[in-house]
């Protein structure tokens, strides 16, 4: 839920880059920053994406272990309030979200109408308690109320939503076993993770009405959704950090429609990533994404070079709401990573994906091209360093 609802991809990316473990509580700065931006290149829709990060925390005590946060994301602003331990972290999460839930992007066959987006907002507050079993064992239990809003085009092809309370409840437990340097760009070890998580969307109902390939008009009322996810992960890294990293993504939801199933697609997404595509450029109710990718050192400034190879899978029978089925099971990618200090002081990260069956064109009707080029590149800072 947190991971889904805030972008916290960026910063597990970054600085922290754990897959989720939760035991490593404090970290080494007061501030941290990240500001870059992801673009697609092709023949379709193509939507620039800013990437924007700041995250304040301050100490409450000598053994920091008492703790206040601030901080914004591309789409949020939140505050974090908690406690934490070599053993547990709890505490609680408010938070404002703007154009992240609700049907932001429409895409078929890369064009996206701007007359069947909706943009999604929600106001809510989160508690968390995380648990540190065994070195390697951690769970993490979440629960949270939201109000949820939104905004379309006046002439838009879909009614908005109603506005409506949502409530939100997740268990995940990991398995995780890594070492981990370089800002954990290089990992030998391995990780498993299930999670598991429960909505209930009080009062809420939703018109589609775009109609494609000879569907009717009809009103979504998917009160309560459940989700699972089911990760693994296996790494090698040689005495030289020649690094092999093998990953597997696949998730299983049901009663999900086009405002709250997962959306698949580009470097940035929350869960399912696959570089190469647009961001939501593919909502379906069941998926599996797997990764294979090699990491090399370069002679200068701590500089990393990943090549990789990505498939995601996503069966015919497509059962969220509102979406047609697609017209491919298996969609291809290639990626390029490039990672770097700058001067040894400022990290680099450098991103490339092409999505070799993606399918493109500008306008609603037209002729097709296969293709699409994905960009992006951030930086990260840090300043306050603690005692």
């Amino acid at each position: 839920m947190e991971r889904k609802i805030i972008s916290f991809v960026i910063l597990s990316m970054l600085f922290i880059t754990t897959n989720k473990v939760y035991g490593k509580y404090k970290r080494e700065y007061k501030l941290i920053t990240a500001a870059g931006g992801d673009t697609p290149i092709s023949k379709g829709t193509n939507k620039f994406s800013p990437i924007v990060y700041a995250s304040f925390r301050q100490y409450l005590d000598n053994r920091k272990n008492l703790y206040y946060e601030v901080g914004l994301t591309t789409v949020t602003v939140f505050t974090k309030f908690g406690r934490h331990s070599e053993k547990y972290n709890a505490g609680i999460k408010p938070l404002w979200a703007h154009s992240v839930y609700g049907a932001y992007s429409d895409y078929y066959k890369g064009y996206s109408n701007p007359k069947n987006e909706i943009k999604g907002f929600f106001i809510g507050s989160y508690l968390f308690f995380d648990y540190n079993w065994t070195k390697i064992f951690t769970s993490r239990l979440l629960y949270g109320p939201d109000y949820h809003y939104y905004t379309a085009e006046d002439n838009a092809n879909m009614e908005k939503p109603d506005p409506h309370w949502e409530h939100r409840a997740a268990i995940e437990l990991l398995i995780k076993n890594i070492d981990e340097k370089n800002l954990g760009i290089i990992k030998h070890g391995f990780m498993a993770r299930f999670r598991y998580e429960y909505s209930y969307r009080a009062g809420y109902s939703f018109q589609d009405r775009t109609m494609r390939n000879g569907e009717t008009p009809h009103i979504s009322d998917n009160l309560v959704t459940h989700k699972y996810y089911f990760d693994m992960g296996a790494y090698y890294n040689s005495a030289r950090d020649f690094n092999v990293k093998l990953d597997l993504l696949s998730s299983i939801q049901f009663n999900v429609d086009r405002n709250n199933a997962e959306k698949i697609g580009y470097l940035n997404a929350d869960h399912a990533a696959i570089p190469g595509y647009f961001y939501a450029e593919f909502y379906h109710n069941k998926y599996a994404i797997g990764k294979i990718r090699f990491g090399t050192p370069l002679p200068f400034w701590q500089a990393r070079f990943e090549p990789g190879f990505n498939i995601l899978y996503i069966p015919r029978n497509n059962r969220v709401s509102g979406v047609p089925d697609y017209s491919r099971e298996y969609y291809r990618s290639i990626s390029l990573s490039m990672t770097m200090k700058i001067a040894n002081l400022i990290p680099l990260f450098l991103d490339y994906g092409y999505g070799i069956d993606a399918e493109r064109r500008d306008k609603p009707v037209g002729e097709i091209s296969k293709g699409n080029h994905e960009i992006r590149a951030f930086i990260v800072l840090a300043f306050g360093k603690y005692n």
